[in-house]
């Protein structure tokens, strides 16, 4: 696969949330974009599920999990 090129977001926080968090949240849902692009795609209704039903890092954990569980 190709590499994607890195990115430079800038981010505009119009929410009550503080400029850190904001960050914080954007670079767990970079990681987890990443990690489900290696994924097999028949897994991509669970991607979804996890994106609408679970907070970001709960997210991020289970996608860290997911390639050592047993086939």
């Amino acid at each position: 696969m190709a590499e994607k090129p890195n990115k430079t977001v800038r981010i505009h926080n119009k929410s009550d949330k503080p400029d850190n968090i904001v960050e914080k949240e954007n670079e767990i849902f970079q990681e987890c974009e990443d990690i489900e692009a290696q994924m097999p795609r028949f897994l991509r209704s669970f991607f979804v599920y996890l994106k609408g039903n679970v907070l970001p890092m709960t997210r991020l954990a289970y996608l860290h999990v997911l390639p050592r569980l047993p086939k």
